[in-house]
């Protein structure tokens, strides 16, 4: 605009110029009376244009250098951005896929115009350089291959069979038409674009990815997609697979692109992970969960990760299970949300035999919530493991004291040991030997399991082993209201006894013992088998 108004100021200032002069040219004198004089406006017009001839107008970017700067040349727009040059064009199609990556895969220029003509190739999962190339290697692999397997000739024709369907078709251009071998360019890009996106959805699939792409974004008549999806489709999609069983690991930036482009993706990993494990290769294992956490650096799920990873070693594994779930709940914390997941009960059971383990390792876990000292946790680890001897020291004069000033001094003695001094596994009792005497008696619980019909490491008490022999008597069937009304007479909740004999045989089983099925409670009996005493 303000190069407008400049250009009218130039052009009034030439006007009232030349209307000045005009008396002069009047009385010019007329030599050859043959030529036609011009008239005043034709005078006029001519000035104009000679000044206009004269007058430079560009526009300048600010990137240009005072090396390339020419005093002749106005600037009056004071945009200062690139039009209409040669390098600028460059500089525009740099995007394009061709243009980005023609030097280093030193395409030749018939197909970095293939490349170029493609529309759609800059998505979450395309762009990572490692897909990128691959995708680019195999449309042109593909074109070839389509060449040697079909026929040059036959390929061109099934290929101007689709695109002359879809011309007439979708668009209704009469065939020979201007506006049909207008289309003919753009569809044979179409063409391409198919081929690529066929690629791609392979490609997808081979890393775990999904989310394909439906080709009828770009052939729109259900005539033309038929046309490709039985003549050229199967051929491309069979060589993409043969090819992909031959592609080169990807490297390590491209895969944590990926994995954070599909976030849920570890999950199949880590199946696979733990169903190739063997019991004697947990640092194999765990090897494997370092690497897949590394390729997972950007993932807001890494959490999950370690989680489940760590109800899975916990079985084989336990302080490795423990680290694993400090770990979790370390990234736990810094997410979003604090879900704070717990370890079932069972697995609990399994990590921690007795209670003062349990309360160790719920210490470790309340301060890391509070300091996130992350090494600090992991260093608290092996001391839950550590073997600590209760030394029980009596001062015999003040129980000499006690039982001759208190009746029931020994129960009395007995309930203190209990309460300070006996866990799940021991058992402290004492008994009156003579006056000056009493004798402390220490108890493995687990020996009172050594002749019930079941294994002595279960730990059931009578309860569970008559429940289980209920189970035998009644062919491994009850029905839930029998259960129930065994359970009240001993004073105890049905649910909480067969939740117990579960938790107690799961080590030994890896599952549920007791089911429910419908109104009763059955057992497997090759499981039953596996918990009774051989």
């Amino acid at each position: 605009m303000t190069a407008i108004i400049i250009i009218g100021i130039i052009i009034f200032i030439i006007y009232t110029a030349t209307k000045k002069k005009q008396p002069v040219q009047q009385r010019t004198k007329i030599t050859n009376s043959n030529v036609r004089q011009k008239t005043e406006q034709e005078m006029k017009d001519e000035l104009i244009q000679n000044i206009l001839k004269n007058i430079k107008i560009t526009v300048t970017t600010s990137s240009s250098t005072k090396s390339n700067y020419d005093d002749s040349i106005i600037d009056v727009t004071g945009n200062y951005e690139k039009i209409h040059t040669a390098n600028n064009i460059v500089e525009f199609e740099s995007w394009k896929i061709g243009n980005k990556y023609k030097e280093e895969l030193k395409l030749t220029q018939s197909e970095i115009e293939i490349l170029n003509g493609l529309i759609d190739t800059d998505n979450k999962f395309n762009s990572i350089r490692f897909c990128a190339i691959n995708l680019i290697r195999q449309l042109l692999n593909c074109l070839d291959y389509l060449d040697e397997y079909l026929g040059v000739d036959e390929h061109k024709k099934i290929k101007n069979e689709i695109i002359d369907i879809e011309a007439r078709k979708h668009y209704k251009y009469r065939q020979g038409s201007f506006n049909y071998n207008n289309a003919l360019v753009e569809l044979n890009t179409r063409y391409n674009q198919c081929i690529y996106k066929t690629c791609e959805n392979e490609l997808r699939e081979f890393f775990n990815v999904g989310r394909k792409t439906d080709l009828n974004w770009y052939f729109h008549s259900q005539e033309s997609l038929a046309q490709f999806d039985s003549k050229i489709a199967p051929i491309l999609i069979q060589y993409v697979r043969e090819d992909l069983s031959r592609i080169s690991d990807i490297d390590l930036e491209s895969e944590i692109r990926i994995n954070n482009y599909n976030r849920a993706r570890y999950k199949i990993i880590l199946e696979k992970i733990k169903n190739e494990f063997k019991d004697n290769e947990v640092i194999l294992f765990n090897d494997k969960i370092v690497d897949l956490v590394k390729r997972n650096a950007e993932n807001p799920y890494i959490e999950n990760i370690y989680f489940e990873a760590s109800k899975f070693i916990s079985r084989y594994n336990k302080n490795l299970g423990i680290e694993y779930y400090i770990k979790y709940l370390y990234h736990d914390l810094k997410s979003a949300t604090f879900d704070n997941k717990k370890l079932t009960k069972t697995i609990q059971k399994s990590l921690f035999k007795t209670n003062e383990q349990l309360h160790d390792f719920e210490q470790i876990i309340s301060e890391l919530i509070k300091d996130k000292n992350l090494d600090k946790a992991l260093n608290a680890i092996p001391k839950i493991y550590e073997v600590k001897r209760k030394k029980i020291q009596l001062d015999r004069t003040a129980i000499k004291v006690v039982q001759q000033q208190h009746t029931g001094t020994v129960e009395l003695l007995n309930e203190y040991l209990r309460d300070d001094f006996e866990d799940e596994n021991n058992l402290i009792q004492s008994q009156e030997v003579n006056s000056e005497e009493i004798k402390i008696e220490i108890i493995q619980k687990n020996e009172e399991s050594h002749h019930s019909a079941f294994l002595s490491e279960l730990s059931l008490n009578p309860i569970h082993i008559s429940i289980l022999e209920l189970f035998l008597k009644n062919n491994f069937s009850i029905l839930q209201s029998e259960i129930e009304e065994f359970v009240k007479s001993k004073g105890v909740f049905k649910n909480q006894v067969i939740e117990s004999i579960n938790e107690a045989c799961y080590e030994a089983l890896d599952d549920v013992l007791i089911e429910e099925e419908d109104d009763y409670y059955t057992i497997i009996p090759e499981y039953f088998q596996k918990i009774s005493a051989k």
